[in-house]
C-alpha cells in the first residue's frame, strides 16, 4: 500500500467524482507499467503511456504532444474571444455562449525523477505546464520513489502541494516535507503527510 496504490486511488477517485466531459487524464508510467494497468479502457483516459525508460522516441513524442495540447488550448481560448483562461470559457458557456468545452487535463507521471534523469530537458516542459497550466486547465501530479531536488530545476515553484508516504531515511523526509515526520510514520499502510502550498 505505497506509491502505486496511492496513485491508483487518486485516479480512480477523480474518475468516480467527475465525468469525462469535465476531466481527462494522461497517465504516464516511466518504468514498469503496472501502476495504471486496467485504466486504459476508462473514458476519462486520453492516453496511457508506459515503459518509456527504453523508448527515447516515445518520450520525444509525449513531450511534443503535451506542447501541442497547450498550444491547442491557447488557440481555442484566443478564437473564443481572447479569453484568459478555461474558467472564463466555462463562465461564458454558462452564460449561453456556444463555445467548445475544455475538460481539465490531469497529467499523472509515475517515476518522474527517472524520466528527468534520462531526459533532463523534460523539466522545461513540466515547468511550462506548471506555469501556464492553471489557466489552460492542465494540471500535473508527479510521483517518485525518491526525490532528487537537483533535478527539479525550477519546477518546485509550480508544484503547490506534496504528499509523502513513509521514507527509509529522515533525510528523504526532510527533502520532501522539510521535516523528518515521514520517516517516523508507522509501518502500517495508509499513512502519509500532505504539505500544502502554505507549508503546513
Amino acid at each position: 500500500s505505497g506509491k502505486s496504490e496511492l496513485l491508483r486511488t487518486v485516479v480512480l477517485g477523480m474518475m468516480t467524482r467527475h465525468s469525462p466531459d469535465v476531466l481527462n487524464l494522461v497517465l504516464v508510467d516511466f518504468k514498469g507499467g503496472a501502476t495504471f494497468l486496467g485504466f486504459e479502457r476508462a473514458p476519462h483516459v486520453a492516453a496511457l503511456i508506459t515503459n518509456l525508460s527504453d523508448k527515447a522516441p516515445l518520450v520525444g513524442r509525449m513531450k511534443e504532444a503535451l506542447a501541442g495540447e497547450m498550444n491547442r488550448r491557447q488557440e481555442i481560448l484566443r478564437a473564443a474571444g481572447n479569453l484568459v483562461s478555461v474558467a472564463a470559457d466555462e463562465q461564458a458557456r454558462r452564460a449561453g455562449a456556444e463555445l467548445a468545452a475544455l475538460p481539465a487535463l490531469f497529467i499523472v507521471v509515475d517515476e518522474f525523477s527517472e524520466l528527468l534523469s534520462q531526459h533532463p530537458d523534460f523539466a522545461d516542459m513540466f515547468a511550462a505546464v506548471g506555469r501556464l497550466g492553471r489557466s489552460l486547465g492542465m494540471h500535473l501530479l508527479l510521483a517518485s520513489q525518491r526525490l532528487d531536488e537537483g533535478r527539479l530545476r525550477g519546477l518546485e515553484s509550480h508544484l503547490s502541494y506534496r504528499v509523502c508516504l513513509k521514507t527509509l531515511t529522515a533525510g528523504e523526509s526532510r527533502i520532501v516535507l522539510g521535516s523528518a515526520d515521514a520517516y517516523q510514520l508507522p509501518n502500517t499502510p495508509g499513512a502519509g503527510f500532505l504539505r500544502t502550498a502554505t507549508g503546513e
